[in-house]
């Protein structure tokens, strides 16, 4: 299975698989990204409050700017760490090389801009 993830801005698409998805996560936390969890928005553009869902999942929820960037952010820590570390992790070059496309597409024009997840 995979996760698809479209951005607010333009629409531009990013997937990966649920597993890649779960490990770009933990690394993210174990680098400093605190979710500050998901929301979902219905066709009305209003945002559900009962929504209980999380990051794992792929219902279209969203993921809004400010924890998009958070995780980012994480990210870029974990690229400065190296490859090393990436590898004690358990990323395969495949993995790592779809994480540095990841973090590409995260960031619009240097900034990190909200996504849903499919």
């Amino acid at each position: 299975m995979a996760m698809d993830f479209t951005r607010f801005e333009d629409g531009e698409k990013f997937w990966c698989s649920n597993m890649l998805w779960a490990k770009i996560q933990d690394i993210a936390i174990a680098n400093g990204w605190v979710p500050t969890g998901t929301c979902f928005v219905d066709d009305d553009g209003e945002e559900d409050p009962n929504w209980s869902g999380g990051y794992d999942v792929n219902d279209g929820q969203c993921l809004d700017e400010i924890d998009a960037e958070n995780l980012m952010i994480a990210l870029d820590a974990v690229i400065a760490k190296g490859i090393d570390y990436l590898e004690n992790k358990d990323f395969n070059e495949d993995d790592r090389i779809k994480l540095d496309e990841f973090i590409k597409w995260g960031r619009d024009d240097g900034c990190a801009v909200g996504w849903e997840i499919w």
